[in-house]
């Protein structure tokens, strides 16, 4: 699975919903099934409210993530040869993976998701303005593409 695939993106989140809606409920009724005090019925419920809320939230993002963003986005992909290699590099480098547990629970996964797409984006334009600037040197453009692959991005 590709580390800069959002944890939960809106086309799936949906169904994603749907399936926590009917465990919960399943839980729900299995658990007033069982002849067992109401407090541990409500406990349970809460800790499952706890527990979809936590994986649910998205991290919170400071002032200086914005302006890392920002920076991020504004920087100007170089055209040269050279200074493309080097920034694909670098780029590329910046994209970690993020085990799916983590990706649920740790605020820091969250935010390394989150770099990651912007990182992702990044790279996409690297490899757009080298598919220009180096449409006659193919060994080039052959090295960036492969940066790119190995760091998860599809181009």
């Amino acid at each position: 699975m590709s580390t800069v695939k959002k944890y939960v993106n809106s086309k799936n989140k949906s169904s994603y919903l749907t399936i926590i809606a009917v465990i919960i409920i399943a839980i729900i009724v299995a658990l007033l099934l069982v002849p067992i005090h109401v407090s541990i019925i409500l406990f349970a419920i809460s800790t499952i409210g706890i527990v979809i809320s936590i994986a649910m939230s998205k991290p919170e993002l400071t002032p200086e993530d914005e302006l890392r963003k920002s920076t991020i986005e504004q920087y100007q992909v170089p055209e040269t040869r050279g200074a493309l290699l080097r920034f694909a590099i670098e780029a590329t480098q910046q994209i970690r993976p993020v085990s799916a547990a983590a990706a649920k629970f740790s605020t820091e996964a969250k935010r390394q998701i989150w770099l990651n797409e912007i990182w992702t984006a990044k790279c996409r334009k690297v490899y757009t303005t080298a598919r220009l600037a180096m449409k006659d040197d193919a060994k080039s453009l052959s090295e960036i593409t492969q940066l790119i692959t190995d760091a998860g991005i599809k181009v």
